[in-house]
């Protein structure tokens, strides 16, 4: 396989430990607060570490909720499905936008609107309004079709809604998929499916199964490039300063 053990180690202990004053338990005594990650490495598209859940002696850990669990992305699917379709019509970093509450449209985070300003900034502050417009203008059926693209699993017909476009899902989408999707933006809009089985070979050492990773193009280049180069404000001016990691070119959203 392609996991990397010591990268499977620290991303199961960076769970661990960011969870740990979390100690309420289920009525089988699992953490009833749970997480799940996943590690893709950009240049071959393999995962190098998935953790399914916080480390635990007493329980039987065979539930892996990085691929087995769905839940609301949240702000974390307007790259994927507003912004860099976005980017692909013509919209550009330096875009102007507006920033207000429309009726029937959701608010903003912390309710503030700031009129007139560029695409950039609307990512960095990760503007629910924003996204809502630009979603409506692309309309929802186009923005999902880039998550079934790349084989978003739990996909709902009635998910072709403007909900959508701020991460409300009907069963939603796990840990592997996002990764998935981020991984296809940095690899310049070209997806591959994440695995970490890299081949299978019988008793023998022969080779029964070699992993094959096609890539299929999801984003225009341009489009995908310029999405990352926003992400990277996001973790340098905007939701997530702060959380860059540190002597390594870093993007993200929150």
């Amino acid at each position: 396989t392609s996991i990397d053990m010591e990268a499977q180690e620290l991303l199961q202990t960076t769970v661990d430990t960011e969870l740990e004053d979390y100690n309420t338990r289920n009525n089988n005594g699992s953490y009833a607060l749970q997480a799940s990650a996943v590690t893709i490495d950009n240049t071959t598209g393999l995962v190098t570490a998935i953790v399914g859940g916080r480390s635990q002696d007493d329980v039987s850990a065979d539930y892996n909720r990085a691929y087995l669990s769905f839940r609301q992305p949240g702000s974390s699917i307007k790259p994927l499905i507003v912004y860099t379709p976005a980017l692909e019509r013509g919209y550009t970093p330096d875009s102007i936008v507006n920033d207000e509450k429309t009726e029937g449209g959701p608010s903003n985070a912390n309710k503030s609107y700031a009129g007139k300003i560029t695409l950039r900034q609307a990512v960095e502050s990760s503007k629910n309004t924003v996204a809502w417009s630009l979603f409506e203008e692309l309309t929802p059926k186009v923005g999902i079709s880039y998550l079934r693209n790349m084989n978003f699993s739990h996909l709902e017909n009635q998910d072709e809604q403007m909900a959508a476009s701020l991460g409300g899902f009907t069963r939603g989408v796990s840990a592997l998929e996002m990764a998935s999707g981020y991984a296809a933006l940095e690899n310049s809009g070209k997806y591959r499916e994440p695995t970490c089985i890299v081949k299978i070979t019988d008793a023998d050492g022969n080779d029964i199964y070699v992993s094959d990773q096609e890539e299929t193009v999801v984003y225009k280049e341009n489009a995908a490039r310029m999405m990352t180069d926003m992400l990277v404000s996001v973790v340098q001016e905007g939701t997530g300063k702060g959380l860059a990691i540190s002597e390594m070119p870093c993007a993200g959203k929150t």
